[in-house]
């Protein structure tokens, strides 16, 4: 059971960046990760189809063999982990806008910046009232920030002129923090705080997710030996050699 992969799923390029901080704190766990660029963007997508691909993906990753999955998509999680944890086998690992971490850390406005179904889900509405008592938390919806990413590392777009067109009114609200709640979005970290301001501190919650694959690993004793030396096989629904050479390059650290 140790030596079953650990299951990575993303609608496209995203969730190689939660896969890069496993891949690096886990070299001895076997990875297999699939990206659904052919569907990419899911944040522009009714929550029906979005539940219907991820489901599908989901069930791809269980029949190779995956002792748990990680659902590298914030849109993902928030239409279908609570639904797919009821009839899945594996434990599946979710992710979550690092909104506490950002409140705790910092005491100015806080920007939340994700898609329009993220930031409207019951999952999201309920973490920023649970946790953000003094409203500082501002929603900033990006609807097409994924796919204009998805076509940057592609070399089809330039995705700075969207994010200052996008992020220019938040300039002079005091935020002093931004939580990046899609997993594209840390491919353009350094764009983002050249447009909000070198001092405003970014939280992806990338880490804090890999620590809870961890802990979850070693829960259900299925953690691989430190020892051994892990595989990462990687594919894509857009299988073409384009495609295949970009996903390559960025596990491997030539763009993360």
């Amino acid at each position: 059971m140790p030596d079953r992969p650990i299951g990575f799923f993303d609608s496209g390029v995203g969730g190689l960046t939660v896969l890069y901080s496993a891949v690096k704190q886990m070299p001895e766990e076997n990875f297999i990760y699939f990206g659904d660029s052919q569907n990419a963007p899911y944040g522009t997508k009714d929550a029906d189809k979005v539940f219907e691909l991820t489901s599908s993906a989901v069930e791809k990753l269980v029949l190779q063999g995956a002792k748990a999955v990680v659902i590298a998509c914030n849109t993902a999680t928030s239409i279908a982990v609570d639904r797919l944890r009821e009839t899945v086998a594996v434990p599946i690992i979710s992710m979550e806008p690092a909104v506490k971490p950002a409140l705790e850390q910092t005491d100015g406005k806080v920007l939340l910046l994700a898609t329009s179904v993220t930031l409207s889900s019951k999952r999201v509405c309920a973490l920023i009232k649970k946790l953000d008592k003094n409203s500082r938390v501002i929603k900033v919806p990006c609807p097409d920030l994924a796919a204009k990413i998805e076509a940057s590392v592609f070399g089809e777009e330039d995705v700075l002129p969207y994010l200052e067109s996008v992020l220019a009114e938040y300039k002079d609200v005091g935020a002093t923090a931004v939580v990046l709640g899609c997993t594209h979005y840390p491919l353009v970290k350094d764009k983002i705080k050249a447009c909000l301001g070198e001092s405003v501190l970014v939280f992806d919650g990338i880490d804090g997710t890999v620590q809870h694959l961890k802990d979850v690993l070693i829960q259900n004793n299925v953690k691989r030996d430190e020892k051994q030396k892990g595989t990462v096989l990687i594919s894509s629904s857009k299988d073409d050699k384009k495609t295949n050479e970009l996903f390559d390059r960025l596990i491997s650290g030539g763009i993360l």
